[in-house]
């Protein structure tokens, strides 16, 4: 995203006139409070917003899978990865009701998973492109 977007931060991000496509460094399993209050400022744009980051947000399924892949839950949340406090107040800021997150894409499990989670955002987790996988988003208002 740093080359398309020409940003040199931990959130890149590109604007159009309807939607903001943005991602965030979370390779670590958490996030800085510099992203953290980078990403804060884009929802002041009031677009709808499409997440990348590297690890997913973890849910019951997707543990479900991620156990059965790795042994263990390794996405991010509740029965997942252990959260620092501003990892944790990331993903509630991400998930809250008014949200401009429309949808996260994310990767790290190697395998494909498709989910809604508790307020109506699609979450995708990516099959690793390096098996010839990859994801078709198709937008319309």
């Amino acid at each position: 995203m740093e080359e398309v977007s020409g940003e040199a931060d931990l959130v890149h991000y590109i604007e159009y006139d309807d939607l903001i496509v943005a991602s965030i460094d979370n390779s670590t399993n958490q996030v800085s409070l510099e992203s953290f209050q980078a990403f804060q400022s884009l929802e002041q744009k009031k677009k709808p917003i499409i997440l990348l980051m590297h690890v997913p947000i973890n849910t019951p399924l997707l543990a479900e899978k991620s156990i059965d892949a790795w042994g263990k839950a390794i996405a991010l949340g509740e029965g997942g990865v252990s959260l620092d406090l501003t990892t944790y107040e990331f993903l509630q800021f991400v998930q809250r009701e008014d949200s401009m997150v429309q949808v996260i894409l994310s990767g790290h499990l190697h395998l494909y998973h498709k989910e809604a989670l508790k307020n109506g955002q699609l979450q995708f987790v990516a099959a690793p492109a390096f098996e010839g996988s990859g994801l078709h988003l198709t937008l319309s208002p």
